[in-house]
């Protein structure tokens, strides 16, 4: 993909790179992910069909359904509370970016990524809490008022 992003000595390397990690593939050009699809699925077709139900059976369902939110509160929060109350709702929680400023006025940067919580102090931010959240289950009413709660 993104074959348009370079040159076609650049395009040609990675072809004949794939091909010697894998002379058997196929190598399909494109561009803005513009592929035939119907050339992704002829080859199921000679499958046997034994085969082709086993393929069938693991297929993805897709993803889930992921919510997201922003949280802008004129609030100063500890980072160790900010961090109990983020694990409290962990199971809901995938991701979570943002800033905020402790009572002493020092600003930090926040990265919850599945439970994980880290944060690093800034020198130059004083600004209230930006919260940023994806998750399977985010309910904004809820964290409102818990993080006005532990401010």
């Amino acid at each position: 993909n993104k074959t348009d992003r370079v040159s076609t000595e650049i395009t040609n390397a990675v072809e004949n790179r794939v091909k010697e990690l894998n002379p058997f593939c196929q190598v399909m050009k494109s561009a803005y992910c513009e592929v035939d699809t119907d050339l992704l699925t002829k080859e199921e077709e000679k499958l046997s069909p034994e085969l082709s139900e086993r393929i069938k059976a693991v297929q993805s369902e897709g993803r889930p359904a992921i919510m997201s939110g922003v949280l802008k509160l004129g609030l100063k929060v500890e980072p160790e509370a900010l961090r109990d109350l983020l694990i409290k709702y962990a199971n809901g929680l995938i991701r979570v970016k943002g800033f905020f400023c402790d009572a002493s006025n020092q600003g930090y940067a926040l990265h919850f990524v599945h439970g994980d919580v880290q944060w690093e102090k800034l020198t130059d931010y004083s600004g209230n809490l930006h919260l940023i959240l994806l998750g399977t289950e985010i309910n904004l009413a809820e964290l409102n008022k818990k993080l006005i709660s532990i401010s």
